[in-house]
């Protein structure tokens, strides 16, 4: 636990690293926030509470929407990835249209999300198990970044539990019960921010995508009907392999999770078929992937979460042209 290896003194004092002040603006406050990047040079920030958003739950959350972007990183500066052209093209597509490393939302149901694609801390959610995974990756960036002020991470089932020193309770609080307190803890929300300038950070937050969504849209498995035939656990990715229709797939299963991007993809998928008068699988492996698309985005139901990211793919200029992966 987050106390063993330190004293209650020794967290609070490397907690002032991070000097907050507060202003009492009409109907919210807002927060400034000194403290050191992770190359030492002292930056300042300000983020704002009761957040004017219909999702809004708890008032004293915070929005910060970040400064380091995808665009700003160094080219060589983080470590390579042995996967293929067409992946890697994919992932950076991905990770370059969304939003900064160290962007903190503190004010929605998920208590406290971090990073680029927002990892959620309550209710179990990803940045747990993103926590756990850069503790065993990097454990001196753990250190540096989370622990030595009194946040730890711990293996548990389904999810890593996540527990923090309350200094002024005296305790340690895990789970939910953490979250919030970092969530109402401006030092602590702080803590973040900075943590998301630190390249193992932005590393590691590009490597769990591809454990918690690209994996699993790729190995994602449909049954189709083609012309009166029924196939059963197709993998997906063995009819959608172009850049364009991998970077599709992925996209939604950030936004959807991949049980759900799956049964969009087979419905589009029978019903291009039948257009073009498809009448096998082998001829539905060479489907044409932006109909597919297409398609997908004339769904009504679905229409919120797919329209605006995947006309953006399409525009991309990425490749339709099939791949092996």
């Amino acid at each position: 636990m987050v106390i063993e290896n330190h004293t209650i003194e020794n967290i609070t004092q490397a907690r002032k690293a991070f000097q907050i002040g507060k202003e009492e603006k009409l109907g919210y406050n807002e927060y400034t926030a000194t403290f050191p990047k992770p190359n030492g040079e002292i930056t300042t920030i300000m983020f704002r509470d009761n957040v004017p958003s219909p999702h809004m739950t708890y008032i004293d959350g915070i929005v910060y929407t970040g400064t380091f972007m995808p665009k700003d990183i160094q080219e060589g500066s983080l470590p390579h990835v042995a996967i293929s052209p067409t992946l890697a093209k994919a992932l950076q597509y991905v990770y370059a249209e969304e939003g900064c490393f160290d962007a903190v939302n503190s004010y929605d149901k998920g208590i406290f999300s971090f990073g680029f694609i927002q990892f959620s801390g309550g209710m179990g959610g990803s940045l747990n198990d993103f926590m756990l995974l850069l503790k065993l990756k990097y454990p001196d960036t753990f250190y540096e970044r989370f622990e030595r002020y009194g946040i730890d991470v711990e293996e548990g089932t389904p999810r890593a539990v996540v527990s923090v020193l309350d200094a002024e309770e005296y305790k340690v609080v895990s789970g939910d019960a953490a979250w919030m307190h970092i969530m109402q803890n401006k030092q602590l929300t702080t803590v973040f921010i900075a943590a998301g300038h630190d390249m193992n950070v932005v590393s590691t937050q590009i490597e769990y995508i591809m454990y918690a969504y690209m994996n699993p849209a790729l190995n994602s498995l449909i049954d189709l009907e083609i012309a009166g035939e029924n196939y059963y656990n197709v993998p997906l990715h063995s009819i959608i392999n172009s850049e364009m229709g991998v970077v599709a797939m992925i996209d939604l299963t950030i936004v959807m999770w991949v049980r759900k991007m799956s049964a969009l993809f087979k419905q589009a998928i029978e019903e291009v078929a039948r257009e073009f008068g498809l009448s096998s699988l082998e001829d539905v492996k060479n489907i044409d992937e932006r109909s597919v698309i297409q398609k997908i985005i004339s769904y009504e139901d679905s229409k919120a979460l797919t329209d605006r990211r995947l006309n953006k793919v399409l525009s991309s200029g990425m490749s339709f042209e099939k791949n092996t992966l």
